[in-house]
């Protein structure tokens, strides 16, 4: 398994960089001195960790990246979280994952999390010269690795378990592709950890005994992304399309000249962002990879290095399956869809989470097709005669924002929790081609700081809207339902 590679670079690039976090250099035997301090610390506390499941508040520090390599190497699953989210989502994760036990910085945990038995990641000492030894505890494949929590439509975050079993058959599929780090490459971590592609960005790059280079959250964090690239000459880049949009203006100050592989990720790719792309990285190969969540980060790639590119209605192709995962199209006579026929995604793979941690999610979520247990995206896509599959949008009210799944149901839920208003939230797309929340109600009394206030607590930055409108009363269409197209189109 994964993990035993992954110890053994410790030793094997011992002198070589593993981070470089806010322009500081950690070299492998340092990470492998601090995770074995923290792997002590873990089992000097066994007694007070339910189910193996650890809470880690996350930092944009090397004792983050330690306590959750740490988390595997003794047999525990690790849920990320950030201390300056709100602090009633991070309970109810807490409280939906049953953990009791958290590594944090205590001096940045609200008092509210007094009831957990925390540990301070950031008291331990490390140096260059201490053993990097730590004996591994046994681990079932099927024990789960990690728990994600993505939007839900019921207005709670959904929980999302993966095994170590479908963390090891990703990182397996993806050496597999064309995709290849070397140990020289200097890799992009450019995800907040509550996202899977961070988990991408750096564990395949540590394998390869690479160095990655996070950036820190914040506003702007485009700017940050786009002078990383060019200060540190990076050659390995995982990045969502939005940065490149958003950073157009600064693309003359760029130099992309280092990158070698370009991974696009996170959203739909827009095929006119490629020939952008391909334009400014003149030296790079280019990838446009797909998946969802609950199959382990990734599960197709689409190998955009040719003249002429495959895409439907302006968005890039999602492309062909990794090896082991088989992606159907079901048709809504629910047989497999023909060529050039549309229907749902359908995905079977070793990757593919076990199921969500409410269980009574699953029945919406997974089906049977002859005998093997699937995963309905809710993606409308179609496959051509060569296999390659294109997506074509989306079956619900799912959308995503800065690389993350929203459920608009879910915001509209805390407005009406917070404030008892009806509204629609809608993704709109703004004069630079970026996705946006839009918010509509018809309480044209109320003002856009008062909602804004009420959700401070409640929702996360990237779910809160950015453009408010208020409307004397909804469009509705024939059947009543209010229109969302007509209100959409207000904007135009």
């Amino acid at each position: 398994m994964f993990l035993d590679r992954l110890k053994a670079c410790f030793v094997d690039f011992r002198r070589r960089d593993a981070f470089c976090i806010n322009d500081r250099k950690v070299s492998y035997v340092e990470l492998g001195n601090l995770i074995r301090e923290i792997v002590l610390t873990i089992q000097e506390h066994e007694i007070l960790i339910t189910n193996n499941r650890i809470a880690i508040f996350c930092r944009d520090d090397i004792e983050t990246y330690a306590s959750i390599m740490a988390c595997w190497f003794t047999g525990n699953a690790f849920i990320p979280l950030y201390s300056d989210n709100p602090i009633e989502r991070n309970l109810e994760i807490l409280n939906d994952s049953k953990v009791d036990f958290i590594l944090g910085s205590r001096s940045s945990l609200n008092e509210i999390y007094s009831s957990h038995d925390i540990v301070d990641n950031t008291a331990f000492k490390f140096d260059n010269e201490i053993s990097t030894e730590f004996e591994l505890t046994p681990t079932d494949r099927d024990s789960v690795a990690y728990i994600l929590f993505t939007s839900g439509s019921t207005g709670k975050p959904k929980g999302v378990p993966l095994t170590f079993e479908n963390l090891d058959s990703f990182l397996v599929a993806f050496d597999e592709t064309p995709v290849k780090i070397r140990k020289e490459d200097r890799c992009l971590q450019m995800f907040e950890l509550t996202f899977d592609v961070s988990i991408s960005s750096f564990v395949p790059a540590l394998l390869a005994g690479a160095c990655v280079y996070t950036i820190p959250r914040g506003p702007v964090k485009y700017v940050k992304v786009l002078q990383a690239i060019n200060k540190f000459e990076l050659s390995v880049i995982q990045i969502v399309p939005s940065v490149i949009r958003l950073g157009k203006p600064l693309l003359s100050r760029v130099n992309f000249d280092s990158v070698r592989i370009c991974v696009c990720t996170g959203e739909a790719t827009e095929v006119d962002l490629l020939g952008f792309l391909k334009d400014n990285l003149k030296q790079a190969r280019i990838y446009n990879f797909y998946g969802p969540t609950e199959s382990a980060i990734y599960c197709s790639f689409y190998d955009c290095n040719k003249e002429l590119v495959e895409s439907y209605n302006g968005l890039l192709a999602i492309g062909i399956p990794f090896n082991r995962s088989d992606l159907k199209i079901i048709a809504d006579n629910l047989e497999e869809a023909d060529d050039m026929e549309k229907g749902e995604l359908h995905i079977k793979s070793p990757q593919l989470t076990p199921g969500y941690i409410d269980a009574t999610l699953d029945f919406d979520r997974f089906t049977m097709i002859q005998g093997s247990r699937y995963y309905k995206t809710g993606d409308i896509c179609f496959k051509d005669e060569r296999g390659v599959i294109y997506f074509c949008g989306r079956l619900d009210n799912q959308v995503q924002i800065q690389g993350f799944r929203v459920e608009l149901n879910e915001i509209e839920f805390k407005i009406k929790a917070a404030l008892g208003i009806d509204c629609i939230v809608l993704q709109v797309q703004n004069k630079f081609g970026l996705k946006e929340l839009a918010l509509f109600t018809n309480q044209v009394q109320l003002r856009e700081e008062t909602i804004r206030s009420s959700l401070k607590d409640s929702l996360p930055t990237y779910m809160m809207p950015t453009k408010f409108h208020f409307v004397e009363k909804f469009p509705l269409t024939s059947s009543g339902k209010a229109d969302r197209f007509a209100l959409k189109s207000l904007l135009l």
